[in-house]
């Protein structure tokens, strides 16, 4: 990622691992042990904020010579971005990487589809901003889903071993199809279950062993 690390040291920071977006540090829960998701990130906290304007490592990174893919470009432009600050506009990012609008709107629709981004829409903010999720942190759309998993197999509804459901829950709580494995992904990491050829063929499986008494760890500041 040898763009990523340009961009980093533009702003001062050592040079990121691969992958790093997906590395999760300690995540935040509630009271049932469900990922917590808060609302209305506020981009003004200036503890969040990079050392060097996001700016520059944008135009460095419209100046680098080859290129590259347009996913990993568009990942690496808004790396200095801090988790829930507004990003630029669709129309900002394609002038800033000398890219047409069309491939970069496709291209933020991949990460949010990733679970690398999400659209905040009302709040303090403009009307409707896009920004990053932490590598724990679900998409919006997401959490009523994953909640519902969690205390289906905690209840004993989904027993162990057994194939989940996913189009009557993605119907249930609003998640389309293309965007189930994003809204599994921290049930998958978290133990509870996991993606495998089965008795009913591929699909996501209650774990042998889910995690149902595990303490819930200790809700972090919430203050954004």
């Amino acid at each position: 990622m040898p763009e990523l690390n340009r961009a980093n040291a533009a702003l001062g920071r050592p040079p990121a691992p691969p992958l790093a977006h997906h590395r999760s540090p300690r995540r935040r829960t509630d009271s049932n042990g469900a990922p917590s998701h808060d609302q209305g990130f506020s981009a003004s906290r200036s503890a969040d904020r990079p050392s060097t304007d996001p700016a520059d490592a944008l135009a460095l990174l419209a100046g680098l010579e080859g290129g590259g893919p347009l996913l990993d470009r568009v990942r690496v432009a808004l790396s200095p971005y801090p988790y829930g600050a507004s990003l630029p506009s669709t129309t900002a990012l394609a002038a800033l990487l000398g890219e047409q609008t069309e491939p970069v709107r496709k291209a933020l629709s991949e990460l949010e589809w990733a679970g690398e981004l999400a659209v905040q829409r009302g709040g303090r903010q403009p009307s409707e901003y896009r920004y990053r999720l932490r590598p724990d942190e679900l998409h919006p759309q997401d959490v009523r889903l994953d909640r519902a998993v969690r205390e289906g197999i905690r209840s004993g509804r989904y027993a162990a071993g057994t194939p989940l459901p996913t189009g009557l829950l993605g119907r249930e709580h609003g998640v389309p199809g293309m965007s189930i494995p994003r809204a599994f992904r921290l049930l998958v990491s978290d133990g509870y279950i996991s993606h495998r050829d089965g008795p009913a063929g591929p699909g996501y499986y209650v774990a042998a062993r889910p995690r149902t008494a595990s303490p819930a760890p200790a809700a972090q500041g919430a203050g954004r």
